[in-house]
Formats: C-alpha cells, structure tokens, sequence
C-alpha cells in the first residue's frame, strides 16, 4: 500500500494518537509505503519508514491511499477492539522493540522485508 501526505499534522485529544505533528519528519505531497496498519477505535494508524531506519506509527488522516493494494504478507490479527494488518514478522516476540533498539537480528530480517515491499510498490 502507498500514500501520499495530505497533512503534516492533526488535531486530535484521543490518547490512541501519537506522532500528532509530524511536521519534521513529513512532507505533503511526499508519497510512502505502509509497512502495516493498526485499527482501534474507529482510528488507524499506519506504520512507516522514516530516514530508511526508522519504522514510525502515524495518523492515517495525514494521508490520501494512492496504490490500495495490500501486501499479501499481511496477516490480520483481532485482539477485542484492536485489529492489527501488518507482516507476520511483526508479530515475533519483541520484533518491534528489539527492532526500535537495533538489534542486528531485527534489523536484517526488516531490511529483506523493507526491500520486497519497495519492491512491491513499483
């Protein structure tokens, strides 16, 4: 799946929403790769990388779906009000931390996915 930046920031008071001001970090009319969503609430949240390294969370109203397709690594996951679709490797315990750490491991494993989704896209 890939967006395009509509907004560099949101107002929002729910608690659910991070990365409110992304203004540092986007740029409108900048296209990027989801690498996963996660749904709570009626809000999503899609998952990024920034700088090539960073694998961020933001607001999916800071975006327009420009390719819709998903990729077919995604698997769904439903825990009560929170449903996550995104590559089964996020799944692995402590993937996403370990990764948010640099753990050499993660950090390999990422880059062979980061490159199919790249991939993917064109």
């Amino acid at each position: 799946m890939v967006v395009r930046c509509i907004k560099i920031s949101i107002d929002a008071d729910d608690p659910y929403i991070i990365n409110r001001d992304m203004r540092d970090f986007l740029r409108i009319g900048d296209e990027y790769i989801v690498y996963g969503i996660r749904m709570k609430l009626n809000k999503s949240i899609y998952f990024m990388v920034f700088d090539g390294n960073h694998l961020v969370e933001v607001p999916s109203p800071m975006f327009e779906i420009i390719d819709g397709r998903v990729s077919s690594l995604w698997v769904v996951q439903n825990e009560g009000d929170n449903i996550r679709l995104w590559p089964e490797l996020f799944y692995e315990d402590d993937f996403l931390e370990n990764f948010s750490e640099w753990e050499d491991r993660e950090r390999k494993k990422f880059e062979k996915l980061k490159q199919y989704f790249e991939k993917a896209s064109q």
